[in-house]
């Protein structure tokens, strides 16, 4: 029997490629966290549960104030006093949610159905898988956080009842369906501007909003999922992992002309947190790492966004390379391991490929000379398939 090599939590991330600074920033910003919620802690501590938006306000800074204004596009004075503020915002509440609501989520209005439901009020914890949204809401001024018998409680204005029943929950499914196509480009492009989304939706896709509510429809659901990073118009792959990186994959995306077009089947399956493309990809890789090393599913798993990452970065020979010295993989199988990862690495869309596979680029797209394929004949990708039901299927 083969002796198994041992994978721990320490070598699983092969070349997750993290640089420093970014370990940096993480620890500059969970004290930056920490600082503000012992400031967080002080106000809800001091606020009633109700639904009276005059009485949530109340306990809100003035910086705080001014930010849901912002977010609720709301105009005030620097020098507007606090009772100013409070008042501004109570008259011009409801239009503004209402507005807002055209580049909303289905999850936040979940969430605000859910609350409706409870009157309003609802311990935290039962909220707990939405968090995220809930806590993107709470900057919008829609959900205030309260303390009764130490317990944390989120409230909603009463206004929120009244303005659930007209908004059109069939717009929020769009607007989520739009959300899933721009994050399902993100896995074969890496980053897109949002003028690129526009021009490369399939033709069966229609979008009825203008470049100003995407551009916020986009900005809303980076905020309230941190699914993937969207600055000043450009989306970018969360699994990205550096600055230099990204640089590089921007400069190549402005110069390339030919993207891989994509079904919008293609698209919605891609759209998911994390993904890494179907796992049947590296079934090869599975067998070969289960059969030499003994390894969790959980590492397993985290092994695979790795190598998805080192490889978008590193290009398929530096990947193999680093693999092997870093695994480590003994001599005696560098030859099979290095067979496995050359099937993986033909089924992956490279973002500097423009969304197309290895296989794809050294067939029928992307040479020089055109490779003449029949439809019923075999896949020169080598999967053995027919061409018409593998490469072929988009051709």
């Amino acid at each position: 029997m083969k002796e198994k090599n041992n994978i721990s939590n320490e070598n699983v991330e092969i070349l997750n490629g993290v640089e420093e600074i970014k370990e940096s920033f993480e620890e500059e910003l969970e004290e930056l966290v920490n600082k503000n919620m012992g400031k967080k802690l002080k106000r809800v501590s001091k606020r009633a549960c109700s639904n009276n938006l005059l009485e949530l306000l109340t306990t809100e800074t003035k910086d705080t104030l001014k930010i849901i204004m912002d977010n609720l596009n709301i105009s005030y004075k620097s020098s507007d006093k606090k009772e100013v503020l409070i008042n501004n915002i109570n008259e011009n509440y409801k239009n503004s949610i209402i507005n807002l609501s055209k580049c909303m989520n289905l999850e936040c209005y979940d969430v605000m159905e859910i609350l409706c439901k409870n009157n309003g009020i609802l311990l935290m914890e039962e909220l707990d898988e939405k968090m995220d949204t809930v806590v993107f809401m709470e900057q919008l001024g829609i959900i205030y956080t309260a303390l009764k018998d130490n317990e944390l409680y989120a409230c909603i204005p009463s206004q929120i009842k009244e303005i659930l029943s007209e908004i059109d929950k069939s717009k929020l499914v769009y607007n989520s369906e739009i959300i899933k196509l721009f994050k399902g480009m993100l896995y074969y492009y890496g980053v897109l501007t949002i003028e690129d989304f526009m021009d490369r939706l399939p033709q069966d896709v229609e979008i009825e909003l203008s470049l100003d509510e995407l551009d916020m429809l986009l900005v809303m659901e980076e905020i309230s999922t941190e699914e993937y990073i969207y600055i000043d118009g450009l989306g970018i792959n969360s699994l990205m992992d550096n600055e230099e990186q990204l640089e590089a994959n921007v400069n190549n995306s402005e110069k390339l002309t030919d993207y891989k077009k994509l079904t919008k089947h293609e698209i919605l399956k891609a759209c998911g947190k994390e993904y890494i493309g179907d796992r049947k990809n590296y079934k090869e890789l599975e067998k070969f790492i289960k059969e030499f090393y003994t390894i969790t599913e959980d590492n397993f798993d985290e092994m695979l966004i790795s190598t998805y990452q080192s490889y978008q970065r590193l290009g398929q020979n530096d990947l193999i390379k680093d693999m092997i010295e870093k695994f480590p993989v003994p001599q005696y199988i560098q030859d099979e391991f290095t067979i496995v990862m050359n099937e993986v690495c033909k089924r992956i869309p490279v973002w500097s490929l423009g969304g197309y596979t290895l296989a794809e680029n050294n067939t029928y797209v992307r040479s020089d000379k055109e490779v003449k394929v029949g439809r019923n004949e075999p896949c020169p990708c080598g999967s053995g398939k027919k061409y018409k039901k593998c490469c072929g299927k988009n051709a």
